[in-house]
């Protein structure tokens, strides 16, 4: 299947693209700060690696003022 939008054409079936993610905060949503430790973070990324993710980020928290409500 080909899907065309302008200049822009898309082939279909195309290879799955998969991101694993380690989310190294204290109050995640999805995990509840389950990998805030370093080595259950470096565990948890090696697991991953292991499973071949196509890419793989952290998540962690950036230092700066806290948003005003």
């Amino acid at each position: 299947m080909i899907l065309r939008a302008r200049q822009f054409e898309f082939k279909f079936p195309r290879p799955a693209l998969v991101m694993g993610i380690v989310n190294v905060t204290p109050d995640s949503f999805s995990d509840g700060g389950q990998f805030f430790d370093r080595a259950a973070a470096v565990n948890h990324a090696l697991e991953l690696v292991h499973k071949g993710p196509t890419s793989l980020i952290s998540g962690v928290n950036q230092p700066g003022p806290t948003p005003s409500r």
